[in-house]
């Protein structure tokens, strides 16, 4: 049970604690019940009382001096996140919501999330080994975000088990299996491989415009994360004025492993034009190639890789013409060292080329339907595609119709046509042929998008 106490309140200090959270509690008296406060939330003040026949006259006891505070806890399969703020920063009304970002339940946010944190690695120096994420706010009774108001806000996570990231499992597995190793160096080896990768909080931040920046908590001092020996994550606690994706993620060298290579992954579908075309929102995938010869499935690559409105078809070599069904990197085979591939009948050709990238194309077919591509960051718009459910349909689009709402589980507004004077040029919020609308002329971003195409034979797809 929460209680809120108002400020200045005095009461009895019964006893003081230390939880497994590591937290100082003052245990009170309060109502002919006993309760704890948070030693950070309160403070203990020295009172002199009356002595009575049977007590020292000059002993003193203690009260615990409440400051108001509010608590709210989410329980997300493994992780207790509990955020403690003080009463007058968050809305009486107030919901604490935590949402796991997963690449299996939200692909799109997933693919933002690493997208945004490898940005961030390659400016500064390091690679993402794998991140945990998780959608973390405050709404009101509408469903609108909310933020803190002239405060701050203290958020811990506690995992129940010890979690890591797949990835990260993965890669320790395949350092393990892989990296032929004396006696003498095991033990040397075995301690990298549990403390080589750096685990920090990061906070996607966005502005008011839409632009994100990613904060590393950890180095800030703002954030402190706690792993055991084997580097997985038991507790994450920061403090934050702001909310919206954070990520505990794991940071390692580029050069932790001798064989270490590097797939740059394109994820590509083909045009009305037969190009193949980066599909929007998905550059800068990467898929580290730590094991002498991986063997890497492209067919599981492309599932792993999965995104909304897309279906993996085909991987293509570096020169996008020769279908290939695995790939490799060899420190010898048969003589040679570098990159090899194979055909589903995995007959293996080396290709003479020994860099440290390696492109490959995963070519995705667009489903039947009305598809929203995001192409904000090629000319600022969101694209409406409807692909029939076959390629002999005699239908074709008469009309595009954008709907928007404000929050996600609101209602949909139609979107009507705005024309704006800029300098001596015009520009609309949709283009003339309804396929495309841009959200800086329409009212900025944080909007939720959908079109409705009516066909030449009058029936409509949402």
């Amino acid at each position: 049970m929460i209680a809120t106490v108002d400020t200045d309140t005095q009461l009895p200090l019964l006893e003081t604690v230390t939880g497994e959270d590591e937290f100082t509690w003052y245990k009170v008296s309060y109502e002919e019940a006993e309760a704890y406060v948070r030693s950070d939330m309160a403070e203990v003040v020295e009172t002199e009382e009356q002595g009575t026949e049977n007590e020292d006259p000059n002993e003193e006891e203690a009260d615990v001096q409440v400051e108001d505070e509010v608590t709210y806890s989410q329980t997300i399969k493994n992780v207790v996140v509990t955020a403690t703020a003080a009463k007058d920063v968050l809305p009486d009304n107030a919901e604490f919501v935590v949402t796991p970002i997963a690449q299996e339940t939200d692909p799109d946010k997933y693919a933002e999330t690493e997208n945004k944190l490898n940005e961030k690695a390659v400016e500064d120096g390091y690679e993402i080994a794998g991140f945990l994420a998780y959608d973390i706010y405050f709404q009101d009774s509408e469903g609108n975000k909310i933020e803190p108001v002239d405060g701050s806000v203290n958020v811990s996570m506690h995992y129940i088990e010890p979690s890591v990231p797949e990835d990260v499992a993965q890669v320790s597995e395949t350092e393990n299996e892989t990296v032929v190793l004396t006696e003498e160096d095991e033990l040397s080896q075995n301690e990298t491989t549990a403390t080589q990768m750096d685990v920090t909080m990061m906070h996607l931040v966005e502005d008011e415009n839409g632009n994100v920046n990613v904060v590393d908590m950890t180095q800030e001092g703002t954030a402190n994360v706690e792993t055991d020996a084997a580097g997985s994550v038991q507790k994450a606690e920061f403090e934050t004025e702001s909310f919206s994706t954070f990520t505990i993620t794991w940071k390692c060298s580029p050069y932790r492993n001798p064989y270490y290579k590097n797939l740059r992954v394109h994820l590509v579908y083909q045009d009305d034009d037969g190009n193949y075309v980066e599909i929007p929102g998905t550059a800068n995938k990467y898929y580290n190639v730590l094991a002498d010869a991986a063997n890497i499935k492209l067919a599981d690559l492309g599932a792993t890789y999965t995104t909304t409105g897309y279906q993996y078809s085909k991987a293509l070599a570096q020169d996008t013409t020769t279908e290939i069904a695995y790939i490799s990197y060899n420190s010898n085979s048969g003589g040679d060292t570098g990159w090899f591939w194979a055909d589903a009948n995995e007959n293996w050709t080396y290709l003479d080329n020994d860099d440290d990238n390696y492109n490959i194309y995963l070519v995705y077919k667009i489903l039947p339907g009305v598809l929203i591509m995001d192409k904000i960051a090629d000319d600022g718009s969101l694209e409406a595609k409807y692909t029939p459910t076959n390629d002999t349909t005699q239908t074709t689009v008469t009309s595009y119709e954008w709907y928007k709402r404000n929050s996600e589980n609101g209602e949909y507004t139609k979107v009507e046509k705005i024309n704006y004077q800029a300098g001596t040029s015009t520009v609309s919020n949709i283009s003339d042929d309804g396929t495309k609308l841009y959200p800086a002329y329409d009212d900025g971003a944080r909007k939720w998008y959908k079109v409705k195409v009516t066909l030449s034979d009058n029936t409509t797809v949402v």
